[in-house]
Order: structure tokens, then C-alpha cells, then sequence
């Protein structure tokens, strides 16, 4: 049997087989990024970065990350409660085509990227509703999916001092235009046998993401980087609710219009070996912490996930 940890595993070896091969036939390939992340729950998730150089300023590339966290908890005023939910995140990215300018001490970049950036999230539970709305035990089974599909716009610069051992990278990216794309299905049993569904497209507003890299250069058997990035996206979609009618004493489900602002941070501190592995990259140990912060814009309610993580991988000096 293939677990997700399997093929996960196997899909970044795969990447580096592949890069390391490619980058043994010609110097097309460098700028990898190849990361394996562990966090606190054990759950392993890849990042990677393939870029290919037509020539010393124009490439493209292609890109994957995903993570996964779990969580149980009561459901918010119901003490005789249990709710088990589970976050899915996964994001391709394609790089249609980026330039860079001369290196030294500055350089500039400039490009498009296609991205796919798909979330679920999966709830299951019991719930015990007081007396005044029917005083049920209900068993609940909640899947939501939302794809968003995001045209880029890229721009960067990196600035090298003068004895070239330090080295500092700042990129803005911006989405002016996204399309989402919406399935759920929810049930509550036995108070109601009808399935709570939805889906649909739409379009969303204007999102943008930050990334900033540093890497100092030392005297010893490593470099030292430090990574931060920020990102910003607001969601738009339908779901149905579930609702109580106190005349008929009878459950239905509604649509109701959903709004949020996802913000994610990232940090990373790294020791990257001064040992080349795939062309011009080299093996890496890091540490940090991811937090997502999700805020309904409707009903001012948020919820709050935070990762700590441990990596290893391959990547590209700056």
C-alpha cells in the first residue's frame, strides 16, 4: 500500500534524480530549491522549485508546495461536543517566463507565473443541541474544497556587498484576478436527511505575497540564511448553512455568503553545507514556523493554526 508519507517521499526523490541528472548534462539547471518539511505532528510535506535558464537572464520553472494539519477540539459553546477537522493545502506553480538583470551589486527580476492553489478542509464530529433547539445528539460530516487559479505578476531585487558574503533577496508578487472554484457537502444526522451542497465559480479580488531571503557567507562549514515571507488572499464563495426554524421546530439548510482574509506568515533560519550536491546547490538543515490566520469578514470570527517545522533539502545560494 502507498501512504501519503511514501509518495511524497518518492515524489521529491523523483525531483531530485531528475534535477541531478539535469544539471549533470549542461548548466541550464541552477537556482534549486528542494525542501523536505517535518512538523510537530509528523506530517511531511515537500517544496520544491525547478527552475531552467535559456540563457544567464531569461528561465522558467516549475514549483509545488502542501501542508496538512489536524486538529480536535469542542465545538465553541457546546461542552457535550467533539469536532475533529483536518486542513489540506497544496499549490503548483509554473513560471511562464522571468528575467533577471546583470548581478552586482544589484540585480532586478521580472516575470509571469500561472498558480494553482487548492484547499480542503474535512470536519467530523457529535454534538449534543440543548433543549430549545430539539435537544438531539447530532453526528455532523462537513468537506469543503476551494481550487483558486492565480495569474502572477513577479517582481525582485538582491543586493551583495562588496566582499560578496552577504547577500539579501526581497519579492512582491500580486494577484489583480483569480478565479475560485467551490465544492462542499455536509451532512447532520439524523435531524435533518437532506445533504447540505454547494459549488460554483467566482471571481476574487486582488491578492499579493512577500518573500525575503538573507544569507550570510561565513568562515565556517556552513552559510547562514533566513527566510520570512508573508502572503495575503481574501476568499469569496457560497456555502450552505445549516438553520433552525422555532415555529416548525424543523433543520434546513440555506446559502449563505462567505468571506475571509487568509493570511500566512513564514519564517526560516537555515545552516546551508558548503558542499555542491545538484550543480550549484547545496544541502540544508532549517527551522521555523508557519501561522495561518483565517478571519471571516462576516461574522468577525478566526481561527488561528501555527506549524513548527523542521527541513531539509537543497537549495541555491543567493
Amino acid at each position: 500500500m502507498i501512504t501519503g508519507y511514501n509518495l511524497k517521499f518518492s515524489l521529491l526523490l523523483t525531483i531530485i534524480l531528475f534535477t541531478s541528472h539535469l544539471a549533470a548534462k549542461e548548466n541550464s539547471i541552477k537556482g534549486v530549491i528542494v525542501n523536505l518539511n517535518v512538523n510537530e505532528e509528523g506530517a511531511v510535506s515537500p517544496d520544491f522549485f525547478i527552475p531552467y535558464y535559456w540563457n544567464n537572464q531569461l528561465y522558467t520553472g516549475i514549483g509545488y508546495q502542501s501542508w496538512e494539519d489536524t486538529s480536535q477540539d469542542a465545538v465553541d459553546g457546546y461542552s457535550e461536543s467533539r469536532i475533529s477537522e483536518n486542513n489540506k493545502f497544496s499549490q503548483w506553480r509554473l513560471s511562464l517566463l522571468n528575467w533577471q538583470s546583470k548581478p552586482k551589486p544589484f540585480m532586478f527580476t521580472l516575470g509571469a507565473e500561472l498558480q494553482q492553489t487548492e484547499m480542503n478542509k474535512y470536519e467530523f464530529g457529535y454534538i449534543h443541541f440543548p433543549d430549545n433547539l430539539g435537544g438531539e445528539w447530532v453526528a455532523f460530516d462537513n468537506d469543503v474544497n476551494v481550487k483558486v487559479i492565480q495569474p502572477t505578476i513577479n517582481a525582485g531585487m538582491r543586493w551583495t556587498n562588496q566582499a560578496n558574503t552577504l547577500a539579501v533577496f526581497i519579492e512582491g508578487l500580486v494577484t489583480p484576478l483569480s478565479l475560485l472554484d467551490l465544492d462542499q457537502k455536509t451532512e447532520f444526522k439524523p435531524i435533518i436527511n437532506d445533504t447540505g451542497i454547494s459549488s460554483g465559480r467566482n471571481k476574487q479580488d486582488l491578492s499579493w505575497e512577500i518573500n525575503s531571503n538573507m544569507e550570510y557567507k561565513t568562515d565556517i562549514f556552513a552559510d547562514l540564511g533566513f527566510s520570512v515571507s508573508y502572503e495575503y488572499l481574501p476568499l469569496s464563495y457560497d456555502l450552505a448553512t445549516l438553520d433552525y426554524n422555532s415555529n416548525t421546530s424543523a433543520f434546513s439548510f440555506s446559502t449563505s455568503n462567505i468571506e475571509i482574509e487568509q493570511i500566512v506568515m513564514t519564517w526560516e533560519v537555515e545552516l546551508i553545507l558548503k558542499v555542491n550536491i545538484l550543480g550549484d546547490a547545496k544541502p540544508k538543515i532549517g527551522f521555523g514556523q508557519r501561522i495561518t490566520n483565517i478571519k471571516d469578514k462576516v461574522s468577525h470570527d478566526s481561527e488561528k493554526l501555527t506549524d513548527n517545522l523542521i527541513s531539509i533539502g537543497f537549495k541555491h545560494n543567493l
